[in-house]
């Protein structure tokens, strides 16, 4: 049989439990040479932290349809796994293996080059069953060892990868919110000279100050615009960003250095805050200190919903939050600085 160049309404992604069966029933010898080819898709856990499930699914059917348009009628394709798929290809040599190997990758160059916001790679391994002697299973567990070892060879360039596509979008927060950011670097400025911070500690707050919310790209965008107050769901999906965010952080080098002040910088003083319920000085001195230039940036800015503050009023409320919401002392030495924005 030879390989096919579009879809077969024959092929469909099989479970488990009939990959089992077929890989079972591999036992005669008009059906060998049979080849068992294994894909697992690349940093899925990663994307559905940091780019949400929605994405993650994107992939998956993605890759599900790439499989599909490129084996043969007689192949069987199925999903054994959550980012895992094998496929059982009987009667064929390597080369027609390594043609279908090369059918898939072309597909999914074609599929990243025209989804700039998702980027799919795979890791593929497989095995050749030649004698009945051989047990499939065995079989199977071969090419799944060569599957991890080729996933172990690619680990740094998918990372760089993923790294790459979520700089990207970063940087397009960036930009959707430049105003607001240029606000929080002014007040970072004034307040970093007031506390004395040393320059390394300056640079984490800019940093700060420029991707603290950035666990918002995996949220749902309806949830991002909404104004006024969120309801009690609403508020917890909110809330994950910070979560998000830590685990972004930590997969981009640029920013993994504020990984624990993303992850912290909604905690509260009197530990009513999240996601943690971190407390006084359990809070990193950096997030206690971005938590103020933040509350008082968003007090004195235009809302959909609402007038700014003026300065004397949002001082009046930091002090009123003072040993609640926000560290006294921290609080004491903003409020010292005088009208920054």
């Amino acid at each position: 049989m030879g390989l096919i160049e579009e879809n077969p309404l024959s092929i469909f992604v099989k479970p488990f439990i009939i990959f089992k069966k077929e890989l079972h029933s591999l036992r005669r010898a008009d059906e060998l040479p049979a080849a068992i080819v294994v894909f697992d898709i690349d940093g899925l856990k990663l994307i559905n932290d940091v780019l949400g499930y929605a994405a993650g699914d994107r992939l998956i059917e993605a890759f599900n349809e790439i499989l599909k348009n490129s084996f043969r009628t007689g192949d069987v394709v199925a999903r054994i796994g959550e980012d895992e798929f094998a496929v059982i290809m009987r009667g064929c040599e390597e080369k027609h293996v390594d043609s279908a190997i090369n059918r898939v990758m072309k597909k999914i160059e074609e599929f990243n080059s025209e989804n700039e916001d998702l980027y799919l790679s795979v890791s593929v391994g497989y095995a050749v069953k030649r004698s009945l002697d051989q047990d499939p299973f065995k079989v199977f567990n071969e090419a799944t060892c060569h599957m991890y070892s080729n996933k172990l060879l690619k680990r740094q360039a998918i990372k760089n990868a993923i790294a790459s596509l979520i700089t990207k979008k970063l940087n397009e927060l960036w930009a959707m919110r430049e105003n607001r950011i240029n606000r929080l670097l002014k007040l970072a400025e004034a307040f970093g000279e007031k506390l004395g911070l040393s320059q390394e500690e300056k640079e984490k707050i800019y940093l700060l100050c420029q991707y603290h919310d950035i666990g918002t790209i995996a949220l749902p965008r309806d949830l991002l615009h909404k104004g006024g107050r969120l309801a009690q769901e609403e508020r917890k999906m909110w809330q994950k960003h910070c979560t998000i965010g830590y685990k972004l952080a930590i997969a981009v080098p640029k920013i993994s250095c504020i990984a624990d002040l993303i992850l912290s910088h909604h905690e509260h003083y009197d530990g009513s805050g999240y996601p943690m319920k971190l407390k006084g000085k359990e809070i990193p001195y950096l997030a206690r200190a971005f938590a103020i230039i933040e509350a008082y940036e968003a007090m004195t800015r235009k809302r959909p919903y609402r007038q700014p503050l003026k300065h004397e009023e949002a001082i009046m409320e930091l002090k009123r939050l003072a040993g609640s919401q926000f560290d006294p002392n921290l609080v004491m030495a903003f409020c010292e600085m005088g009208k920054i924005i």
